[in-house]
């Protein structure tokens, strides 16, 4: 039996193979792995979290902890993403339409590795999330903010809704809980 970890594995190391434990595309078909967009997170933590929770070989911890240390380094919930560090990498910073379809759509995924890897860090980031979120947007939509300019699509706005109801259960917050169900 084929395990598909092994293919998966290669693609998202390789993804998270530039200067940054982040997950980047070329900028060209044979380039180096130099574009970054906040909207691609979402996708490399799901993989990250399924190869460090289901990877017999245990590669995907030490690449979890060192992308969340670098979302630390690199982003302020107050300032955003740090574009001219980015640019110091020789990283191509690639803003998206703001908070709701960049962060906030990956804040489950922290929920859930700290879940399952007892990661602090991962959680600390989820709370950090949550906060903007619960601050920033309006309720009942949490689709815009005074900050983004154009609003999020619905996938994107279902994305965090999904990670916020997952952080409520997690933390057994009956209040976020509320207002995650005031949006639906």
């Amino acid at each position: 039996m084929k395990r598909p970890w092994k293919t998966t594995g290669v693609r998202l190391f390789f993804s998270y193979s530039g200067p940054a434990a982040l997950p980047l595309n070329r900028d060209r078909i044979g380039g180096p792995m130099v574009n970054f967009c906040p909207h691609n997170l979402r996708e490399g933590f799901h993989a990250l979290y399924a190869l460090t929770r289901f990877s017999p070989r245990r590669t995907g911890p030490g690449m979890m902890e060192r992308s969340i240390d670098a979302v630390f380094a690199l982003w302020k919930p107050d300032q955003g993403w740090n574009a001219a560090r980015l640019r110091d990498l020789g990283l191509n910073y690639q803003e998206c339409q703001g908070f709701v379809t960049g962060e906030g759509r990956m804040l489950g995924r922290w929920s859930n590795t700290s879940v399952a890897t007892g990661s602090r860090p991962a959680l600390e980031l989820a709370l950090i999330l949550k906060e903007k979120a619960i601050g920033e947007f309006s309720w009942p939509t949490a689709v815009t903010s005074p900050n983004d300019s154009s609003p999020a699509t619905s996938h994107s706005v279902t994305c965090m809704m999904s990670s916020l109801a997952q952080l409520a259960d997690l933390l057994g917050d009956d209040a976020l809980l509320a207002r995650v169900e005031s949006v639906l």
